[in-house]
């Protein structure tokens, strides 16, 4: 089966940040013909890894966004809402 964009997203997460938790949540109806809107996906993700330990908010949410540069260079993401924690 192939796997759904979010999928893709969590499964990408998990391996480079060795997350524990993923849940990803696709708020892009909400923006749907918004100006500005691109077509690229909004999406709310709670984060839970190891790695965020002793590391400082910006610098986890910098992690994820590495993780997913490719995606948001791209457009396939147009917005992330994070929540980063250590578990």
């Amino acid at each position: 089966p192939v796997m759904s964009f979010i999928e893709q997203v969590q499964s990408k997460l998990e391996s480079a940040l060795d997350a524990s938790t993923v849940e990803i949540i696709d708020n892009t109806w909400m923006h749907a013909g918004h100006a500005g809107s691109s077509g690229g996906a909004h999406l709310r993700i709670t984060i839970a890894s190891p790695k965020f330990k002793d590391v400082s908010i910006i610098d986890q949410h910098r992690m994820v966004q590495d993780v997913l540069q490719q995606e948001m260079q791209t457009n396939m993401i147009h917005a992330l809402e994070l929540k980063t924690v250590s578990p």
